[in-house]
């Protein structure tokens, strides 16, 4: 059994996941891989027992936030698996303990969390890494998990990894001929770090909704449409549909959005200003957090 941990859990696995820290201690969470008896398939359902089928990589049953067993296609290839744990596995296991799970990268920024949400392709891995490359720490990459209802929304680390594009890797400075393919024909490039990966939990202060355009710009949403966008990125929300987690997403997103800051980041397409990029979110978190530019990396010293 390998022995991780992620988002503050152990983690116990009969799959290599090298992504993931690893570590020591009884299980929070255990990946198991086998056969999915019809009983469990008929007992199922949109909550605490969640069946799914990923192409590719086979079924996986995802239990009271605890249990993942995956009943693999046969010639799987183990990193399709691996990859299907620490994302739409691990999405679920987080919801089911009560997380809201957005579809974002999140950096550290003096003691503040800031998150990028958007679609796959919007660029978020690659906005967090030209922010790692200027010396910020990453909190997370894709999955986000968020603690509400405490005094303010906390966003729990997951595990020094990001997933970039060839051409967003070579334009950040990365050797290409060292980093792996997340899984077999991707395009993506699996970009592992030592340093600069933020491993306590920090408050989220700012969400910026990334979006395309014909300029950089930032503007502040209103809270209608913060809620709207919260409400489309959340991770696994068109799967867990009882009505349970439904009236809980909604809680937590109307939370969300009444305990830290929403804008929209508007870019223009092409990786040649990113630095440029990095400054203009830096430039509008001193002005809101009103602090000096030197305590900007803190958290990386």
């Amino acid at each position: 059994m390998h022995i991780y941990t992620g988002y503050g859990f152990c983690i116990h696995s009969e799959i290599s996941i090298p992504e993931l820290t690893a570590s020591s201690g009884e299980p929070d969470i255990t990946v198991c891989i086998g056969k999915i008896s019809a009983a469990q398939k008929q007992t199922a359902d949109s909550a605490q027992h969640f069946l799914g089928y990923l192409e590719r990589a086979g079924t996986a049953l995802i239990e009271e936030g605890r249990q993942i067993t995956i009943e693999p296609e046969t010639g799987a290839d183990e990193s399709l698996l691996r990859s299907t744990i620490t994302g739409p596995a691990m999405s679920i296991i987080l919801r089911q303990r009560g997380f809201l799970v957005l579809h974002a990268s999140s950096i550290a920024i003096g003691n503040e969390a800031v998150a990028f949400i958007g679609g796959s392709g919007w660029g978020k891995s690659t906005l967090a890494s030209a922010f790692h490359a200027q010396g910020h720490n990453i909190l997370t990459e894709d999955v986000t998990a968020i603690k509400i209802g405490t005094s303010r929304p906390i966003v729990i680390p997951s595990f020094p990894q990001l997933r970039l594009w060839k051409e967003a890797a070579i334009s950040l400075g990365h050797d290409v001929n060292y980093l792996p393919p997340i899984e077999p024909n991707s395009q993506k490039l699996l970009y592992q770090f030592s340093h600069g990966f933020q491993q306590t939990p920090l408050p989220l202060k700012q969400i910026y909704v990334l979006a395309k355009g014909v300029e950089h710009k930032i503007d502040q949403l209103s809270p209608q449409d913060a809620f709207a966008a919260l409400i489309c990125h959340t991770r696994g929300a068109n799967l867990l549909k009882s009505p349970a987690f439904v009236t809980s997403h909604l809680h937590q997103c109307a939370n969300l959005i009444s305990n830290a800051e929403s804008y929209r980041f508007t870019r223009k397409p092409g990786l040649e200003e990113l630095a440029r990029l990095v400054k203009m979110i830096e430039d509008n978190v001193v002005k809101e957090l009103n602090i000096d530019t030197n305590t900007l990396k803190l958290n990386s010293v």
